[in-house]
């Protein structure tokens, strides 16, 4: 919806993958070197290189402020699947506790993304994959799910110079 927005008023959207940051005199984010389209002018940065916090923590130092006392959940895995039935899909969005966590099921037109984020104080990797696997049933049966490491927490401040960092964004086709 953002792009359709922005693109609408004039905003050039693009998707490449930052290599590096460039900061001017007043430490704004001048310029981003792209993988595929090389050295970029910008204006204005949207960041949402997640957990890496490539402009907003690296280039812009602003701190990340850790909740892992408080939140224990820092490890996720996600897999794909495919309808049981695509003829009926589900109109929500399911959330289903284990062991060390707990689980999404989020049907989409093409598939369904199921995921289970848990405690790598509660469970080991492939102590969770198989209680993830059990789970999910015939459904993922030989499956190896994605193992997704999580920094729990926040910035301090979402909008530092002419930069908002808006998390985990990814564009789903």
């Amino acid at each position: 919806m953002l792009t359709k927005v922005c693109t609408k008023h004039g905003v050039e959207h693009i998707q490449d993958e930052v290599t590096s940051v460039e900061l001017d005199e007043q430490g704004n984010v001048s310029h981003l070197m792209l993988e595929q389209r090389g050295r970029h002018d910008v204006e204005m940065v949207i960041d949402c290189t997640g957990f890496r916090g490539l402009i907003i923590n690296q280039a812009l130092g602003e701190p990340f402020m850790d909740y892992s006392d408080y939140l224990p959940n820092d490890r996720a895995m996600a897999l794909q699947i495919d309808h049981p039935d695509p003829e009926k899909i589900e109109s929500l969005t399911r959330s289903t506790a284990l062991g060390a966590g707990w689980t999404w099921r989020v049907p989409l037109y093409n598939r369904v993304g199921t995921g289970y984020v848990f405690s790598s104080a509660h469970r080991t990797d492939d102590q969770a994959a198989d209680e993830y696997l059990e789970w999910l049933g015939d459904s993922g049966k030989g499956a190896t799910p994605r193992i997704i490491p999580m920094r729990i927490g926040r910035v301090r401040n979402a909008w530092v110079k002419n930069c908002v960092a808006i998390g985990l964004a990814k564009r789903v086709h």
